[in-house]
């Protein structure tokens, strides 16, 4: 099975494809919040949050290990919750976009990775 290096002992395929497919889901959820939010669909918004908050934490459990990499994307991954908690809660689109500019480049990364595969 192939790995990929990236600071620690690598990434095997199949987590390199689960890493791409959560971060798309992620992103899509993300840009669905704040249509939801900005439309004034309150139970939609929900929906979309709770779920959000099941993707980082399937990626936080995705990389535990204690490496650089893994630490500082469980960083972004709990920046990416509290900004969605307080985007659900001040009904404030910017802590949305804020998310989404965080996620975005991590997403174009393993797509990357992928492609690299």
């Amino acid at each position: 099975m192939e790995s990929i290096t990236l600071g620690r002992e690598g990434l095997k395929s199949e987590e390199i494809k689960q890493g791409v497919l959560l971060h798309q889901d992620l992103v899509k959820d993300l840009e669905a919040s704040l249509l939801a939010l900005k439309n004034g669909e309150i139970e939609e918004l929900d929906k979309l949050t709770n779920r959000t908050r099941e993707i980082t934490s399937k990626l936080l459990i995705t990389f535990k290990e204690k490496d650089d990499l893994s630490t500082n994307l469980r960083s972004i991954y709990l920046l990416i919750n509290t900004l969605v908690i307080e985007g659900e809660m001040k009904k404030d689109p910017s802590q949305f976009e804020r998310a989404l500019k965080a996620i975005n480049p991590i997403t174009r990364g393993f797509k990357s990775l992928e492609s690299k595969k």
